[in-house]
């Protein structure tokens, strides 16, 4: 019988779990996500202008900014929300198959093993779930793109020795 992910995960958080309040918790999560097989799409392989010139993208978000009057209750007690500190990071995006090759397995974890050896001693966790995203959508003639939700209030860095 198949168990939700946000069951599980609910279990941790801090209601559920009073000592793991403000303590990161991270779960990844090697299964298909359905029956989909994603050929994927074609892209131009060509460095795009903006690339070839080093020059930096411009965004064309408008950074948030709280109206005044708006701020908390001068009498606001300090919490947390409930699901802080969680990251749940997913093999492939909902309704698609995990793909594995047979003699070294599934192409997320055998990613997620490599991605951290590499670089878990000099980069956030974030960084590398990108790494790993990368070097997993590149793979084989059916596509799969792992993703994550992301909750955690700081940068994550694992103690590499």
């Amino acid at each position: 019988m198949p168990i939700a992910v946000e069951r599980i995960v609910s279990y941790f958080n801090g209601s559920h779990c009073p000592l793991l309040r403000g303590k990161p918790k991270l779960f990844f999560i090697q299964a298909c996500g359905g029956e989909q097989k994603d050929r994927g799409f074609e892209v131009d392989s060509r460095p795009s202008v903006d690339q070839q010139h080093g020059s930096p993208l411009d965004s064309d978000a408008t950074p948030f900014q709280i109206p005044a009057g708006d701020a908390d209750q001068p009498d606001a007690i300090a919490s947390l929300p409930t699901p802080s500190d969680i990251l749940v990071s997913y093999s492939t995006f909902p309704g698609f198959v995990s793909w594995r090759d047979k003699e070294r397995g599934s192409w997320y974890v055998e990613t997620l093993d490599q991605v951290f050896d590499q670089y878990a001693h000099s980069e956030d966790l974030l960084t590398m779930l990108l790494r790993v995203g990368n070097a997993v959508s590149a793979k084989g003639t059916y596509k799969q793109m792992p993703g994550s939700f992301n909750f955690l209030r700081k940068k994550f860095f694992f103690m590499a020795r």
